[in-house]
């Protein structure tokens, strides 16, 4: 089956966050032909996918769930469209054409770990932290254009709360008013000097309860992606002396490994490539744990979670060559080594 074939099939099957259960499935069964495969059950009847070929040295890992909502799905011209073009079955379908390859040549050493609720809450690749051994490389396959991501920003987000006075808004002096409280806890937190280029949005506010009563509560939900060069800004905001209830609090990542296994292949194959770091959060904080972590994956960025979600049929090809070459490459020098 061709990449675009796979990736389309794969397209049409719904896998919103927590409904990953069908396309779980559809890989299980498929990718069972070749590789020995299991389901590691992450909560209720939601699984992952861990798939291996001997002992693995190289780990790729892509999830299956998307964002909700249906889209057409489609091919015109060099174009597939649909839910999960390029986030992330595009990219899947270029990396199990790699394996299966690879597979039916003989080389092995390799694992696909295929998981769930990347979209939501890292639930899937939580649990697979669990079980997963550590590899001399880990390939996250969300796409970067081909490029080499070898670092990404901290994730921080938390709550901020303000607790007024509630009074009739006739007599405001008789309260506190936790809004007008609120809005200077954000600006104090928005004019802490950065360092980086971090990015700090207020995504969600809620507070009061009538027009006519000073409110005297008030929250807003804040999400900040932290640059290298500000890793202490939590610190800093703790400082601030404010109420805050911490939901995530993800350290930024810079690789640390050796990139000339992966530069020799973009080589072979006369490809052009580029480190390069990211804004967006990936799973590549969680697997940087488990060894040398860098994502690389076929299509531009920026139509992701969109209605126009979109990925370049070449794109997939090209990934789906040096995913096999990568392969390839690794299983060679081991053997040279003897090990």
């Amino acid at each position: 089956m061709k990449i675009a074939e796979l990736a389309k099939q794969m397209a049409e099957i719904p896998s919103p966050s927590g409904q990953e259960d069908q396309i779980g499935e559809f890989l299980y069964q498929r990718l069972k032909k070749r590789l020995t495969v299991k389901k590691q059950f992450v909560e209720g009847k939601r699984f992952n996918i861990i798939a291996t070929k001997g002992k693995p040295e190289i780990i790729f890992n892509i999830h299956i769930d998307t964002v909700p909502g249906k889209l057409p799905v489609k091919i015109e011209g060099d174009t597939l469209y649909g839910r999960g073009a390029l986030d992330a079955k595009g990219p899947l379908a270029a990396l199990i054409i790699a394996a299966e390859k690879a597979a039916d040549e003989g080389i092995e050493d390799f694992a696909l770990m295929l998981d769930i609720g990347e979209e939501l809450d890292f639930c899937g690749v939580k649990e697979l932290m669990k079980e997963v051994e550590p590899a001399k490389l880990i390939v996250i396959c969300e796409a970067t254009d081909m490029k080499i991501r070898t670092s990404q920003s901290g994730l921080l987000e938390f709550k901020l709360i303000s607790r007024g006075k509630s009074a009739h808004s006739a007599e405001p002096e008789r309260g506190e008013c936790a809004i007008t409280k609120l809005i200077k806890a954000v600006n104090a937190v928005k004019s802490i000097p950065l360092k980086g280029k971090t990015v700090i949005n207020i995504g969600l506010v809620k507070g009061g309860s009538a027009i006519n009563v000073v409110p005297d509560y008030a929250e807003a939900k804040v999400c900040i992606r932290v640059a290298p060069q500000d890793i202490d800004l939590l610190d800093k905001i703790k400082k601030l002396d404010l109420e805050i209830e911490i939901i995530n609090d993800f350290e930024p990542y810079i690789f640390q490994g050796d990139l000339e296994l992966i530069k020799k292949v973009f080589k072979q194959l006369k490809m052009q490539t580029s480190t390069t770091g990211g804004l967006g959060f990936t799973e590549l904080y969680f697997w940087a744990k488990k060894g040398p972590a860098v994502v690389i994956g076929p299509g531009k960025s920026g139509t992701e979670h969109s209605e126009n979600e979109q990925v370049s049929i070449k794109a997939l090809e090209e990934g789906c060559r040096f995913y096999y070459e990568l392969l390839r490459n690794i299983y060679k020098e081991k053997h040279e080594r003897g090990t």
